[in-house]
């Protein structure tokens, strides 16, 4: 059940074709994303759009039945383009040219299906780091996708806040549940850390939780990376590993 109502459910359900339209500057914010991460060309924008909106027209039955009221609209569908982008990317990554595959190909594909295993193998180890936090994992979970400004969810915010009043919950989601690529780290740990202070019953600084959330970036990067290091991690690389391991809720096949 739904802890508070969104508007934009009636219109998904009712009329999903009229909800696309009034999304169109989320869909950009969602491509310019990728954009500002190097993912695709700047010249590639009205491209990705287009293929975003005809690959959403096709889904929109998939859409309707698979909304549970776990996020708002505006996150289910974010959710879903970036999903849609990554695949783009995915799928840009492997296309071979077309004619006769010469042996010169083969070494490409070969490398872009290890680079895919050692995603999910990362991903695994991210995982499994994560879990050493314990007690401190739900907040370690939120704090790591405010970095990545990433939607937040209602579980997310249950599983740290478990008494969260339905007002709370509201602003949280209102803030942090959407888009807000570009809002600063200050803005966003500043808005974030009334939140925290009401959950802990605390009085923390602005600044302690986007501290507090650097010194874990600094140790999951040093645990990802091994003693002696195996690997060459870095913030901008671990970045793009947490956007693999949490967008994944909405993947459909």
């Amino acid at each position: 059940m739904k802890r508070f109502q969104d508007p934009d459910y009636g219109i998904l359900v009712r009329d999903p074709r009229r909800l696309l339209l009034s999304y169109q500057e989320l869909i950009r914010a969602c491509v310019w994303d990728f954009v500002s991460k190097g993912m695709f060309d700047a010249g590639m924008i009205q491209d990705l759009i287009q293929n975003i909106n005809e690959e959403l027209l096709k889904r929109l039955p998939n859409l309707q039945a698979g909304y549970n009221g776990s996020f708002l609209v505006r996150t289910y569908v974010a959710a879903t383009v970036r999903n849609i982008c990554l695949r783009i990317r995915e799928q840009e990554n492997r296309t071979v040219p077309a004619g006769v595959l010469v042996e010169e190909d083969l070494p490409n594909r070969l490398e872009t299906e290890k680079d895919r295993y050692s995603i999910e193998q990362m991903k695994r180890v991210f995982h499994a780091i994560t879990l050493q936090y314990h007690r401190k994992r739900p907040k370690l979970i939120i704090c790591l996708k405010l970095w990545c400004r990433l939607p937040l969810s209602e579980n997310d915010v249950v599983s740290w806040y478990q008494d969260c009043p339905p007002v709370a919950m509201q602003q949280i989601l209102e803030h942090f549940g959407g888009i807000y690529a570009r809002r600063t780290d200050a803005d966003v740990f500043t808005t974030a850390t009334a939140f925290f202070n009401l959950a802990a019953e605390r009085d923390n600084t602005e600044d302690a939780l986007r501290k507090w959330t650097m010194v874990r970036i600094s140790e999951i990067i040093q645990l990802l990376n091994g003693d002696p290091p195996k690997r060459s991690f870095d913030k901008d690389s671990l970045q793009i590993l947490l956007h693999e391991y949490f967008s994944p809720f909405l993947h459909e096949e």
